[in-house]
């Protein structure tokens, strides 16, 4: 998985949080995953169709605002 220069840069404040070593809670992995596991889905009960948007958690939404999407 590449994580361009753009990308890394718009994210520095994440990783600089970051520990080191075994203790390290940021990769470009993970960035990934959480922003992966927000979902949008049309549903359909009974014929009647409805929209479903998890919203993001604390650390997506910092992740979000990093990159500068707004939901």
């Amino acid at each position: 998985m590449v994580m361009y220069g753009a990308e890394r840069q718009l994210l520095k404040p994440l990783f600089n949080k970051n520990k080191k070593g075994k203790n390290c809670r940021w990769t470009k992995k993970l960035v990934i995953e959480r922003l992966k596991s927000i979902r949008r889905n049309k549903c359909t009960i009974c014929g009647v169709e409805s929209k479903i948007i998890t919203e993001p958690d604390q650390e997506q939404e910092e992740i979000l605002k990093l990159i500068g999407i707004t939901l």
